[in-house]
């Protein structure tokens, strides 16, 4: 078994959430605020889609894996990992992380996203977010956002006019100056009616990871295969 990482939860006010870019290329407790299953029409006339809830401890690590490469980048050094291991080895240990996919209607995902609780379990925090190459679906992620934002209690952080103009597309109305110049976005099922009544998203230190990485080479080794492994069995279908 793989030591745990040494690092602690900590609580945060925001977390810019990466918007979708164009692509360079064991099971999870059921809490009321976790989104479902469900069927939705896509953005292309006549194309049925499904928002899944990665359950499948093999799959949802395989998911995750390539969100965090598509996220962050092919180049982007031990980010990727350091993200990995973080969500996995922290927030998905806690039971307080989802991984969610948009399949087509073959069943070949098309989007991913990642949920992060808040603190009081009341209200899910879009952490990350990305389009899959498709040739059958049109702005995917937008999609699953637009699910989302109708079914979970979400909120969404914008860092730029595009980011907010994206999401105000997908039914996040609500927006709210955050004093580090993030813009937060509250979706109609979310429970604050403000940044004071906002609850603390939960997240880790990125960095502690990366040092976690360079004090135990066994830590570092454990989470690497884990990644690639990953991204080896990404499933062509969900």
């Amino acid at each position: 078994m793989l030591k745990a990482i040494p690092a602690i939860v900590e609580r945060v006010s925001c977390r810019r959430v990466t918007a979708p870019r164009a692509s360079k290329s064991g099971e999870s407790r059921d809490d009321d605020v976790l989104v479902c299953d469900a069927d939705i029409k896509g953005l292309m006339s006549g194309e049925t889609m499904k928002v899944v809830n990665v359950k499948n401890a093999v799959q949802r690590e395989a998911c995750l894996a390539r969100l965090c490469v598509e996220v962050f980048g092919h180049e982007a050094g031990i980010a990727p990992l350091a993200s990995f291991a973080g969500t996995l080895g922290i927030l998905m240990h806690q039971e307080a992380a989802q991984v969610l996919a948009l399949t087509d209607r073959d069943g070949r995902p098309v989007a991913l996203a990642l949920l992060v609780l808040d603190a009081g379990g009341r209200s899910m925090e879009l952490a990350m977010l990305q389009s899959l190459p498709s040739d059958s679906v049109i702005q995917p992620a937008e999609a699953l956002v637009s699910e989302l934002a109708q079914k979970a209690p979400l909120r969404v952080n914008a860092g730029d006019a595009d980011q907010e103009a994206m999401f105000t597309r997908c039914g996040i109305e609500r927006w709210f100056d955050e004093p580090r110049g993030l813009r937060v976005g509250l979706g109609p099922k979310h429970p604050a009616s403000g940044l004071d009544d906002l609850p603390q998203s939960l997240g880790f230190d990125q960095g502690a990871i990366v040092q976690s990485f360079k004090q135990d080479r066994e830590v570092f080794e454990g989470y690497k295969q884990r990644f690639v492994t990953g991204l080896e069995n990404f499933p062509e279908r969900l």
